[in-house]
């Protein structure tokens, strides 16, 4: 099979499967939001550890059968969306959120008017890193053994909401993981074609 003729049959899977989005998640994002206003008392990164583990666990997954390194966990964002929808931004209309953008909007106008900083907001909070290269170093489980060391030691309640949100996210991470190793075996199992298997 010739790399156009694969090509076109990932773009076809790709164009199928994001027929469908953006996906309604109200009822996950009501769970979420529900889990958050019984915490009041909780962290920000609490909140957001709570938001993941229910997604890794509830949101739906899709490997693609003609490009084996791209996936995708459904999380409600239109194909093209840059960062801002679907339920990962849920904490945006939360207190938390609204400040942020407020605190963002304040120091940006005045960067604005000071000449330093044109064009758009430069608060970026839509992407995060985990710290890849100590994940590839250690695993996620050394990661998690790290927090759990942290923790023993944390002088108090914020930095262990800190080390357990952290724990948290690569737990939910691990889930994901998991979801989709089993469903690989499940589709390798009853691929005909073997080049795809």
């Amino acid at each position: 099979m010739s790399f156009q003729s694969e090509r076109a049959r990932f773009e076809e899977e790709l164009d199928s499967h994001y027929r469908a989005y953006p996906s309604d998640l109200s009822g996950l994002e009501a769970e979420i939001r529900a889990a958050s206003a019984e915490h009041p008392d909780w962290l920000p990164c609490t909140c957001k550890a709570a938001g993941y583990a229910l997604m890794a666990q509830h949101c739906r997954i899709k490997l693609f059968r003609h490009f084996p390194f791209y996936f995708e966990m459904d999380v409600g964002k239109p194909r093209w969306n840059l960062g801002a929808g679907g339920i990962g931004g849920w904490m945006k209309s939360e207190a938390f959120g609204r400040q942020l953008a407020a605190d963002g909007s304040a120091w940006w106008a005045m960067c604005n008017e000071k000449g330093l900083s044109i064009g758009w907001p430069v608060l970026d909070d839509n992407h995060h890193a985990i710290g890849y290269d100590l994940v590839l170093r250690d695993g996620l489980a050394g990661r998690i053994k790290r927090a759990e060391q942290g923790l023993r030691k944390a002088e108090n309640s914020r930095e262990r909401s800190f080390l357990e949100a952290s724990i948290a996210g690569c737990r939910a991470l691990m889930t994901i993981a998991e979801r989709f190793a089993q469903a690989a075996g499940e589709l390798a199992a009853g691929e005909r074609e073997g080049a795809v298997r």
